[in-house]
């Protein structure tokens, strides 16, 4: 089979076309069994990104972008797999870190074993054409998604929520509240807790207890659900939609900005209360009435670049008027 008589059977599967950059076949590996073994990694979504020399990437017509394509062939040089790519990265060799190789087989996961590996692949590459490798050569990270073939369980999944949309919206919305909720228990009873424990445990002076009777560590701990439903409803566009995606992408945003300001004004409490209780004559100045007053001003300026962000206008443009 060849590659177009591939691409045919992937859309008949339900793999939307391009909409615009390049497609690429690929080989992967210097060996038969090296081919077939990683491709098996691919296929079974173990392995989520590829590298490649920018010299060779060159010579084949250029680098490669997110949203661009790549038919893997076996060893056979027959199609089995397209995958896309959803980052890239230019970088040197030594420049590769854990969180490059996080998406490689599992047995060249660590960077030691990743750098032995691909030193002597590319070294054995450059010194065929002439050239010495050296630590700091160039190569591209490419990270990607299967497209085609996909395991019969998800795929059978995807095309029932294919047919019911907003149930797909639905499920998604669960799964995003349900992550809130488990980053707002960890943050609560795990983070912020360890915190305290730590600030009492290690005789926290004056200003650390005032923080801790001002329940500071408890109002920025509302941070971490605001986060998560933030990022979540940005990676979840594809399956909430566009009007879903602004609607909860703005009461994400709300809700981080509040938990800011929150946590700012209960920082300035324990501020006012330590000052007020402070020996000297801060203890006669209305430290309460200032900390209210900017803590009004807070809530204005938080409110106001709420309202800019869900309008989609600069926060500069309504603070001067």
């Amino acid at each position: 089979m060849n590659v177009e008589n591939f691409l045919e059977k992937a859309g008949e599967a339900g793999v939307p076309p391009m909409s615009g950059g390049r497609l690429v076949a690929r080989q992967l590996g210097s060996t038969h069994e090296m081919c077939d073994l990683l491709l098996g990694l691919v296929l079974s979504e173990q392995k989520t990104c590829t590298y490649s020399l920018v010299q060779l990437l060159e010579e084949e017509g250029g680098l490669l972008e997110p949203g661009d394509r790549i038919v893997f062939l076996d060893a056979d040089r027959q199609p089995r797999a397209v995958v896309e790519l959803d980052d890239c990265e230019q970088l040197p060799f030594n420049g590769v870190e854990a969180r490059h190789t996080a998406g490689e087989g599992p047995a060249a996961r660590d960077v030691k074993v990743w750098r032995r590996i691909h030193a002597a692949y590319w070294g054995k590459w450059l010194k065929s054409r002439g050239q010495e490798f050296h630590e700091e050569v160039p190569v591209m990270w490419q990270s990607f998604r299967l497209l085609y073939p996909r395991p019969e369980l998800r795929a059978a999944a995807e095309a029932s929520l294919a047919r019911y949309p907003a149930a797909a919206a639905a499920l998604t919305v669960l799964a995003l509240a349900a992550a809130a909720l488990i980053a707002d228990w960890l943050a609560r009873r795990v983070i912020a807790a360890a915190a305290r424990r730590r600030l009492k445990s290690s005789g926290a002076g004056p200003f650390g207890k005032v923080l801790l009777e001002s329940r500071v560590l408890l109002r920025f701990s509302q941070l971490a659900p605001g986060l998560v439903l933030f990022f979540g409803v940005r990676a979840a566009e594809p399956q909430l939609g566009a009007s879903w995606t602004r609607a909860l992408g703005v009461l994400a945003f709300a809700w981080v900005v509040v938990a800011l300001v929150a946590g700012g004004v209960a920082v300035l409490k324990a501020a006012g209360l330590y000052l007020q209780n402070a020996p000297g004559s801060h203890a006669r100045l209305p430290l309460k009435g200032y900390s209210q007053a900017v803590s009004l001003v807070l809530y204005i300026v938080a409110g106001l670049v709420i309202v800019a962000y869900a309008a989609e206008v600069s926060v500069w443009l309504l603070l001067s008027s």
